[in-house]
């Protein structure tokens, strides 16, 4: 949000060609399948639209990034038990952060926009929220996992089809590094 104070509107973009990494170096079979190619955008504005940002949380923690990585010589590296761990517990803490920040519970959330990793993984969220499983918006089992350009796929997705939201999203993401955050939204509709 503060890109937009200090620049001006901001274009995000998210794309990923996950296949060639998969086709370039030996891979696991058992990771290989989750991973889809995808690109997304969105424009962060401060002039009114659709949704207004409300708040964003991001966190940082090297400790696990052997556990998630890519190296050019060796390829994808993925400790999926451990991915998925710490993705199951710091995704619901940082959308729980977000909303706390702003006195919001998690039943009040009309949609969760979620990095789409795996179906386990989104369900894991909404068990960890405390909210029924259709309130975590799924598309992950046609595109499979498309990395940084799931979540704005999701979000484009589920703008296409879905009511008038009554409340406020939430949008999140976990990533490589491990990195991970969330960004409280409410429609100006």
């Amino acid at each position: 949000m503060r890109l937009i104070e200090w620049h001006g509107d901001v274009l995000l973009v998210a794309t990923e060609k996950m296949s060639a990494l998969v086709e370039a170096h030996p891979l696991d079979p058992n990771t290989a399948m989750l991973f889809g190619d995808g690109a997304g955008a969105a424009l962060i504005s401060s002039r009114p639209g659709r949704w207004r940002l409300l708040d964003a949380v991001l966190h940082s923690d090297g400790e696990y990034r052997a556990d998630l990585s890519y190296d050019p010589a060796t390829g994808l590296h993925m400790n999926g038990l451990a991915v998925i761990l710490q993705a199951a517990r710091k995704l619901p803490g940082v959308i729980e952060e977000v909303l706390a920040r702003q006195k919001i519970a998690a039943a009040d959330v009309s949609a969760f926009l979620v990095h789409q990793a795996n179906l386990n993984l989104l369900a894991r969220v909404a068990k960890g929220l405390g909210v029924p499983q259709d309130r975590v918006f799924t598309n992950v089992e046609r595109y499979g996992n498309t990395s940084s350009a799931s979540m704005l796929l999701a979000a484009s997705e589920w703008a296409e089809t879905a009511n008038a939201p009554s409340g406020p999203i939430v949008f999140a993401a976990f990533g490589a590094g491990f990195h991970w955050g969330a960004v409280l939204a409410s429609s100006t509709a």
